[in-house]
Formats: structure tokens, C-alpha cells, sequence
């Protein structure tokens, strides 16, 4: 997926229950999740997953596109007022990347500083 496409997008958001990857999106048939890095500020706060590809690191308000638009309102680190999707529909969304909770463990290359190998699964 090419960055340009993804800052024209703005999808609808929801909290998917899990502290590591707290929102999805059902986006062009393919799911997006966003992963809190908790190196922030070392790292950008967030990874955007796609499909389950890993595809930009980002900091909300670092731009004015439609993408950074959709996450300026996001509470990635507890709480959030969008819609909480059903337990069995967060799990799907995230299951291909729950193995991916550390920064950079998505490239087999996980931040020494940041490593503690997280659940995926671990409830917010």
C-alpha cells in the first residue's frame, strides 16, 4: 500500500478492546489496526497495520491529511468514545498482527529498549 493512499483515507475507527491495538477499521476490504508503541516518544505513538502488513508509523496532528484527521480524535491509550466492536470481530481483526505487540517485532526487529514481549490479547 502506497503512504499517499493512506493519507487520502479516512476510516471510521472503533475501539477494539485490546491495550496493544485499541482501534480497527474496515477499510477497502482489508482490515486496519493501529498499535500503541509504548516507546512513544522515542517511536511514533502508533503503527498502522494493514491487512497484516505493517504499513507507516505515525503521530496524530504531525499532518493535516485525512488519516492524521481520523486519529486526532482517537484516545489511543485508554478510553474513547467510538463504538466498542463485538469481542469475536476484534479478535479477527487483530489476529494476524497480535504477535506484533512490541515495536518493531514486526520486522523481527523489536526495539531493545522497548522489548517485553506484550499478550496482544491483553484487555485495555
Amino acid at each position: 500500500m502506497h503512504i499517499e493512499d493512506v493519507r487520502a483515507a479516512s476510516p471510521e475507527w472503533y475501539r477494539t478492546g485490546f491495550r496493544y491495538f485499541p482501534y480497527a477499521a474496515r477499510h477497502d476490504d482489508a482490515w486496519w489496526v493501529l498499535r500503541v508503541n509504548h516507546g512513544f516518544p522515542e517511536h511514533n505513538l502508533l503503527t498502522l497495520f494493514v491487512g497484516g502488513a505493517a504499513v507507516v508509523d505515525v503521530t496524530p496532528g504531525s499532518s493535516s491529511s485525512p488519516f492524521h484527521t481520523s486519529l486526532s480524535r482517537l484516545q489511543p491509550l485508554g478510553g474513547g468514545r467510538e463504538p466498542l466492536l463485538e469481542p469475536a470481530v476484534a479478535r479477527t481483526a487483530i489476529e494476524p498482527i497480535a504477535a506484533f505487540a512490541d515495536f518493531g517485532s514486526e520486522d523481527g526487529d523489536t526495539c531493545d529498549f522497548c522489548f517485553n514481549v506484550k499478550d496482544g490479547y491483553a484487555p485495555m
